[in-house]
């Protein structure tokens, strides 16, 4: 927390952590659907990163190429909410990174549910051979755990964003505490 806090700088974060909170509900009560899911503004900035992470991972062999989309889709957020809270000490923006790391998972989801028929929309228009989680589950022979591991990227997505706006919470009430005193 820092040493000042300046009273529109708190009040911007406090509407900022309930907006994320209200998009969080929307998630919950939505449950994994595409329509939901797909049509969140943070699906096509989400899904730039996953495309980008295709590239990245793409030297690694094909698994990884595949593999990277989500993975780096996953990382990115990660590796700020490291750099907000280690280099820039701004605790705040970390938990904002973590919660958007968590609705990363949340995105996968249907994603992840939809190997087994590969009916969703691809970028570029791409044919079943193009799907992501299906190829993966498919050279796994993992295809018939699509619903048991999107549930659970749903799942672990939801709790990470629960997390993310509880320590959220816990920064703007001891941020509160160093303005009013």
């Amino acid at each position: 927390v820092p040493e000042r806090v300046e009273p529109a700088a708190f009040w911007g974060r406090t509407a900022l952590l309930a907006a994320l909170a209200l998009w969080s509900v929307k998630f919950i009560v939505n449950g994994i659907d595409w329509e939901s899911i797909g049509g969140s503004f943070l699906h096509g900035a989400n899904l730039a990163f996953h495309e980008f992470g295709h590239l990245f991972f793409r030297p690694f062999g094909e698994f990884m190429g595949i593999l990277g989309g989500s993975l780096f889709q996953l990382l990115l957020p990660l590796a700020l909410l490291a750099v907000f809270a280690v280099r820039q000490r701004d605790n705040f923006a970390a938990a904002v990174a973590l919660w958007w790391c968590g609705q990363n998972f949340v995105d996968l989801a249907p994603y992840i549910r939809d190997a087994e028929y590969r009916v969703l929309p691809l970028v570029g228009g791409g044919g079943e051979e193009s799907h992501d989680w299906g190829n993966l589950l498919t050279m796994l022979d993992a295809v018939d755990s699509c619903y048991a591991l999107a549930r659970a990227s749903f799942t672990l997505g939801i709790l990470v964003m629960l997390a993310a706006l509880g320590w959220g919470a816990y920064l703007l009430k001891l941020q509160h505490i160093r303005m009013s005193g």
